[in-house]
This record gives C-alpha cells, sequence and structure tokens, in this order.
C-alpha cells in the first residue's frame, strides 16, 4: 500500500536549486534512509512533506491514514519554562487535555456555580480518565528519567 507519493517537487532558495523534479514512493512496510551532504535540501524536503513549507512546483500526497510529523533540528524552547513544562506545553492530544482540563478546574474556581463549566470539567475528566491522562506528569517523568533528565525543575 502507497503511504507517500511525491511528485515532481521542486525547490529553489533565491539562485540556490535545491532540488528540481524529484519524485518518490514510500509504500508500507519500506525503510528509507534521507542522506546528503548539509545544504542539500534533506530538512527542506522534510519540511515540505510535512505542510510546513510549500514546494515551488510539484506535489505531496499523503495516504492510508498516515499522519506526517516533522521535528526540528534545534526546536525552539522557552527559556522561561523548566524541562517539566516544556514537555506538558506540548501539542500531544494527551497535553492538549491536561492543558484544558487544568484551565477548566482554574476558571471553575472563579466561578463554582457555572453549570456550563462544571458539565465541561465532568466531560474532560471522563475523557482523562478512558485515555489515562492522569498518568501524563508520572509517564513524562519515567521518560525523561530513561534518557537521563532528573532535574525536572531545571531550566531548559
Amino acid at each position: 500500500m502507497n503511504l507517500l507519493t511525491i511528485d515532481r517537487l521542486s525547490k529553489q532558495f533565491s539562485e540556490r536549486l535545491l532540488f528540481e523534479d524529484a519524485s518518490l514512493l514510500i509504500n508500507e512496510g519500506d525503510r528509507i534512509g534521507l542522506i546528503g551532504v548539509n545544504g542539500s535540501g534533506k530538512s527542506t524536503l522534510l519540511k515540505i512533506v510535512a505542510g510546513l513549507e510549500a514546494p515551488d512546483r510539484g506535489q505531496v500526497a499523503v495516504t492510508g491514514g498516515v499522519r506526517v510529523e516533522y521535528l526540528a533540528q534545534e526546536p525552539e524552547l522557552d527559556d522561561a519554562r523548566t524541562v517539566l513544562e516544556t514537555i506538558f506545553y506540548s501539542d500531544s492530544p494527551q497535553m492538549v487535555l491536561l492543558r484544558a482540563y487544568e484551565a477548566t478546574t482554574e476558571q471553575l474556581q472563579a466561578r463554582p456555580d457555572d453549570h456550563a463549566l462544571q458539565t465541561q470539567l465532568a466531560e474532560l475528566s471522563a475523557t482523562m480518565d478512558r485515555t489515562g491522562g492522569w498518568a501524563a506528569e508520572a509517564n513524562a517523568k519515567a521518560i525523561l528519567t530513561q534518557l537521563g533528565i532528573t532535574r525536572f525543575d531545571a531550566p531548559v
């Protein structure tokens, strides 16, 4: 089954041509390496595939329920946040859910008689139960510890 098709993709920055008429098929089970010297357009190609940058010409088609993500070589981190806060401010569905729960809890403290907020909190709580969201912090700490990061309150 075809998962990704790159068809006649071209990209140029000013006078510098990174790639022209590049085509590629990735099928289920394929193992792929993207190899090239610095500045040859590897990261640009990946950004185009992830939809973060537009090609000058050509198209990318993703099929089969595939979700494409891009992890930057040098992520932009907020120096004011701790290691654990940085994890919690990610866009993962579990962290988005956890932040929504915390925000609703804070709003409900200010407006305890707000029935809409009470309903929203109950729904978020049920989703947290169903998805294992309550274990998010413990899971994050366990992963960080396995990576040798144990000072969760240290600035990034």
